[in-house]
């Protein structure tokens, strides 16, 4: 699911609203979508027809696919290949047009406040780029006690998560930054979490292993999936529980590609001592069941 909103940097509403000021001394700015209007949707794409609900601020659009999909997909998010035209008619019969775009090439951050997170630590204006994409600031508007506005220079790249702080004139406070972000890699749906539905998956460890026959007293296994940072977790495995399970999440795009478990085994003998062997390696598009023998671990 994709939330959608508009197109329009914090400065370039700053911009509407004072030309709007030109023309009269309150304007009311509001979104097509918080008035009374009718909306039709066209130009999808053939085959695709993606759950599309309206909200007052944007839209939600939700796009189902099977594994089998899910790069087919993702390709298309890409290279902005799913687009539709949007048609509103007001009571009056005037109307307007416009575009959906899902293009992860074209992620601009959140409505309110853009892809630069602005905060103040006393006389300093701190940004922070939260998108995946880097962002060109030029400059950050800066307002006084009165109102006025002052465009403090920056020009200044950032990459994301960088920080950067800029002075404040004595007695302003931050306004809005002036940003472009230029043409760069597509971020991933994984970045993107919340396009992705999750995979549940489970891995049996079956145990053969005849502790007595080896002197062992214990073994200790880990697991996870290299495609899935932050993945690895305990299997809790004895002589008696001969089987063992672990339960991964993934998202939809990494369970339909390759999906390698790494599994690393920790054998304690009855003298204490701690031999760890790994990590091994199994291919789960062969099957989610891992036999554990000596001949492994040996």
């Amino acid at each position: 699911m994709a939330s959608l909103q508009p197109d329009l940097s914090p400065d370039q509403r700053h911009r509407i609203d004072a030309a709007l000021k030109r023309l009269h001394p309150a304007p009311l700015l509001d979104l097509i979508n918080a008035i009374d209007c009718t909306v039709e949707q066209s130009d999808w794409l053939a085959g695709m027809a993606p759950d599309v609900e309206r909200s007052w601020d944007g839209f939600q659009v939700t796009l189902a696919t099977d594994p089998a999909g899910a790069l087919m997909l993702q390709e298309m998010l890409k290279h902005g290949g799913a687009n539709a035209s949007l048609t509103f008619t007001l009571p009056d019969g005037a109307g307007f047009t416009s575009t959906l775009v899902l293009d992860l090439n074209r992620l601009t951050g959140p409505w309110d406040g853009g892809p630069l997170q602005l905060a103040q630590d006393g006389a300093n204006a701190v940004l922070t780029n939260r998108i995946q994409s880097p962002v060109d600031l030029s400059d950050l508007a800066a307002l006084d006690a009165d109102g006025a506005l002052t465009m403090l220079p920056a020009e200044r790249r950032l990459a994301p998560g960088e920080t950067m702080s800029i002075a404040l004139p004595a007695g302003s406070k931050p306004g809005w930054p002036v940003y472009t972000i230029p043409p760069g890699d597509a971020a991933t749906l994984e970045e993107i979490r919340s396009f992705v539905e999750n995979i549940e998956t489970n891995v049996l460890f079956i145990n053969v292993i005849n502790y007595a026959n080896h002197q062992l007293r214990r073994l200790d296994l880990r697991a996870r999936l290299k495609e899935v940072p932050g993945s690895e977790r305990a299997v809790t495995m004895n002589e008696e529980q001969t089987m063992g399970e672990a339960a991964f999440t993934l998202p939809l795009t990494v369970y339909q590609g390759p999906r390698t478990l790494e599994f690393q085994v920790s054998m304690t003998s009855l003298a204490g001592t701690v031999t760890t062997k790994g990590w091994f390696q199994a291919d789960l598009r062969a099957g989610n069941a891992v036999t554990l023998n000596w001949d492994l671990l040996k």
